[in-house]
């Protein structure tokens, strides 16, 4: 039976934390069979809010008790999930609050139980919540290349968790490099339903001078700015997106980029940071 289920932020501290959109999170559970027989490789959950998104993530994840990060202890009877790409920031987003996990375990007799936790998020803290002037900071730590112009790839961590009716100020500074000169560079961002969005695009192309930099806007979800070349290949340059949010729902602002031409290699290196602030 399950006699305790719990989410807890990545922080790592000894309190249980709020999980905040697009922070990740871990599912703890502590399950106990007064028989003795329980099959510790058929503790399984299924995150509700992954439902119809053709993802792995859709499918029920196993559960562990092996002592392996996430799980504290082996053999303590606590199984853990998390660190599987579901999990990890930028998930869960907002909207993902309220949604179910479902959990189950067997034993080897082939009994079955199940039981269910209501998933809690939050704005993040000092990002989608908050008063004017407030905001919040995103940071890509680890290089992430691409060969694909579509679809464009997903910067991990570089998101922000919006709300309705609030309006927003964005600006993301974009460090990257081209494994050719002839190659350029694709850069978007994807959100939610929005009532007001602008947002202006700059990506370094050319040697120092008048036009050095490919210009261009974004005016919608997706909509992608392109540039044709890079001064110098394996050589890194920032690109900027800076612009102004409203959404209707909540959902997030995601920086999305891809190579200008398939088959060539763009890269997207650490210290990629991307600033939000609240404006009313």
């Amino acid at each position: 039976m399950f006699v305790a289920k719990w989410t807890d932020d990545l922080s790592g501290t000894s309190a249980i934390d709020p999980i905040q959109a697009t922070l990740g999170f871990i599912l703890y559970a502590r399950v106990i069979d007064p028989d003795n027989d329980l099959n510790r490789n058929s503790v399984y959950a299924y995150l509700s809010f992954f439902f119809g998104t053709n993802t792995t993530c859709g499918n029920p994840q196993k559960m562990h008790d092996d002592g392996v990060y996430p799980d504290a202890a082996a053999g303590d009877d606590v199984f853990s999930l998390g660190s599987n790409g579901c999990m990890d920031p930028p998930n869960p987003s907002l909207t993902a609050d309220g949604t179910l996990i479902l959990l189950n375990a067997t034993d080897k007799q082939n009994h079955k139980t199940d039981t269910r936790l209501r998933l809690t998020v939050v704005p993040r803290s000092g990002g989608g919540g908050g008063g004017p002037g407030s905001g919040a900071w995103a940071l890509l730590t680890a290089d992430q290349s691409t060969i694909a112009a579509s679809p464009l790839q997903t910067a991990p961590n570089v998101a922000f968790a919006l709300l309705p009716n609030q309006t927003y100020t964005f600006k993301f500074w974009v460090v990257f490099r081209s494994s050719v000169a002839t190659n350029g560079f694709r850069l978007s961002l994807t959100f939610p339903t929005v009532s007001r969005f602008a947002a202006s695009v700059t990506i370094p192309q050319s040697a120092d001078g008048t036009i050095a930099d490919w210009r261009g806007f974004i005016t919608s979800s997706g909509d992608v700015v392109v540039s044709s070349t890079v001064q110098a290949a394996t050589t890194d340059y920032v690109a900027t997106i800076e612009g102004v949010i409203r959404v209707s729902i909540a959902g997030n602002l995601q920086l999305v980029f891809g190579s200008e031409t398939s088959g060539q290699s763009v890269t997207i290196r650490q210290g990629t940071v991307g600033q939000l602030l609240i404006a009313a």
